[in-house]
């Protein structure tokens, strides 16, 4: 392994024994890990298509029982892996360390370099029931060679020599052209772009935790862990309640996902994207779908922001939602991109006092 290639990132939170954070600021899932990995890898000199679109043609078979003829029927189908490095030919695939079983980590991953030739790997936050499986197989996959592990106290990546291999060579070219299609940076159309750039923008500034995509109730419930516990040489050991996203989605749904979440200080703030296809249902007359921002309403009621911020791509969309906001005297702020990276204030937000969440408890111990 080139010791030269070793990568690490800027782990979320600064853990010395223990830490207890608002639950809507939890850090540690896959939509913070895939942006703060694209940001490395593009701060190391390396070309990032984030969450690109692959078409690939694929062929299903249809029996029909009454005349016995087998007839295939071709369709596209468009593939959509987290991050893209084209020149070096790599799919990585970023997922929930608390998935279970552990197999349905990878098979995502394993489905895009069947399809398009491209050698995948899947990354993750290091829990200790992870590295239990680093000798087990999926397919033909030694799960060690494929698992990208980024350590939550330090942010380092442990990863296996074919990795760092296949990073500073390439992988294999694949046996057929692809056509791959990937948001630029500063493109309005592309929900993961803005929200990736607004994450960079607001981790820039300094002592603000940010965290991204998550569910929230109506009535202030966070989808998110009550009490984790770290070890220095493992990484997560423990967590409550586990399975804590499968109960949201199958037990009590939740009513929206912030886009998101940002604290400042003691000032939390929220904040929802919106591209330019989701806005165009805006008319001539100003009128704004409530079903387009209902979760700016849910934000609203659910009392866990001091401010709330609609995001817009264009500049002179944000003046006019802006506009559309001050007549309607609402307590919603809004900013718009005005260029890769960089944002601008378009109406500033009611601060909102009266808010009330739970706490999620980080407890670091040493090696158990």
């Amino acid at each position: 392994m080139d010791r030269g290639l070793m990568m690490k990132l800027i782990p979320p939170i600064r853990i010395d024994e223990y830490v207890e954070i608002p639950k809507h600021l939890f850090p540690y899932n896959e939509e913070w890990l895939e942006c703060e990995l694209v940001h490395m890898l593009e701060g190391s000199g390396y070309f990032v298509a984030l969450e690109p679109n692959i078409p690939i043609l694929r062929e299903k078979y249809l029996y029909y029982e009454f005349s016995g003829i087998m007839k295939i029927r071709r369709h596209t189908v468009p593939l959509k892996p987290d991050i893209l490095l084209p020149h070096q030919r790599i799919i990585i695939e970023v997922e929930n360390f608390y998935k279970i079983p552990v197999t349905d980590l990878f098979k995502h991953a394993y489905d895009y370099e069947r399809s398009t030739g491209l050698m995948a790997f899947v990354a993750t936050w290091k829990s200790r029931e992870l590295k239990r499986h680093l000798n087990e197989r999926y397919g033909e996959w030694r799960i060690g060679d494929r698992l990208i592990l980024v350590d939550p106290l330090t942010g380092e990546l442990e990863a296996s020599d074919l990795f760092y291999e296949v990073l500073k060579y390439g992988g294999p070219e694949p046996e057929c052209d692809i056509q791959i299609e990937y948001p630029t940076k500063g493109s309005p159309t592309h929900h993961r772009r803005i929200q990736y750039e607004l994450f960079i923008w607001q981790l820039t500034k300094v002592n603000r935790w940010l965290s991204l995509e998550i569910p929230i109730s109506r009535g202030g419930k966070v989808y998110a862990p009550d009490k984790m516990v770290l070890d220095r040489r493992d990484g997560f050991i423990e967590w409550s309640p586990t399975g804590w996203w499968s109960y949201a989605l199958d037990q009590m749904p939740a009513d929206a996902q912030v886009d998101l979440t940002s604290m400042d200080g003691n000032i939390i703030r929220g904040y929802e994207v919106k591209t330019t296809k989701e806005l165009s249902r805006l008319d001539d007359n100003k009128s704004i779908s409530n079903r387009l921002f209902r979760e700016l309403g849910v934000m609203r009621i659910s009392k866990l922001f001091n401010e709330i911020f609609l995001c817009v791509p264009i500049l002179d969309i944000g003046k006019v939602v802006a506009e559309v906001f001050e007549e309607w005297r609402s307590p919603i702020g809004v900013i718009a991109l005005v260029r890769p990276y960089e944002f601008e204030m378009c109406r500033h937000p009611e601060y909102m006092a009266d808010i009330r969440y739970d706490k999620l408890k980080i407890i670091l111990r040493w090696f158990t």
